[in-house]
């Protein structure tokens, strides 16, 4: 084949990597979103997103919201060690593209991040521990943040009334949690991060056992 044959060939295939790449953020049926692309080792460039200086400047209530230019954040709410059944709840977001950099596409499907849920309860009497995920594209209103709560589908924690609530086939928590302490910055190697720590009431119910809950809570919010 002469070069210019094989010049025809790599075009093409270039061409139709493009063409598949923009395919698959535009197309919610080539997109899976899997339970473990929130792993640490996910590593995703951090171009144009805000880093972790170690002197963040905390202003109350608006850090309670969303980070945006920060490429990762979570909320995490965990039991005390007065519950009777040991539980946690983690809403992560991971961004692909800074905002600055993010394209304009007109698709409501387009997205520039995802958002996974997670779910995990011991001290089940059964002795079998529950660990439910869910993950959606930060898209057409399926998972996001804004300065009210953070929602993953129809798993949503609210921190503006206090509640959360999780609905899966195997698990569902509803929670209010009842907050007068303030927001206390904490340590964490390479998060910007803080705790509240309340009182929380309102039940787990898994399969046909269902738990009263009231006891301590405390929920972390971090972000890099």
């Amino acid at each position: 084949m002469r070069w210019y044959g094989w010049l025809a060939v790599l075009v093409v295939v270039i061409i139709g990597g493009a063409v598949l790449v923009v395919l698959a953020l535009d197309d919610p049926e080539l997109v899976t979103t899997e339970a473990n692309v929130m792993s640490s080792d996910l590593e995703v460039p951090a171009i144009g997103f805000t880093q972790v200086t170690g002197d963040y400047d905390w202003q109350f209530p608006q850090d309670f919201g969303p980070h945006p230019d920060f490429q990762r954040e979570q909320w995490e709410i965990q039991s005390g060690e007065d519950c009777e059944m040991s539980f946690t709840v983690l809403f992560d977001r991971a961004s692909f593209v800074a905002e600055t950099f993010a394209p304009e596409r007109e698709s409501a499907w387009a997205m520039n991040g995802i958002l996974q849920a997670t779910l995990r309860v011991e001290g089940i009497q059964t002795g079998e521990d529950i660990d439910v995920t869910r993950s959606s594209r930060m898209a057409a209103e399926l998972a996001g943040a804004d300065e009210n709560r953070v929602w993953v589908e129809d798993w949503v924690w609210n921190w503006l009334d206090g509640t959360l609530v999780i609905a899966d086939e195997d698990a569902r928590l509803e929670l209010t949690l009842s907050n007068e302490n303030e927001a206390t910055p904490i340590a964490e190697m390479g998060w910007n991060a803080y705790t509240v720590v309340g009182d929380g009431s309102g039940k787990i119910e898994l399969g046909e056992q269902a738990n009263e809950i009231s006891c301590s809570i405390t929920i972390t919010h971090r972000f890099q």
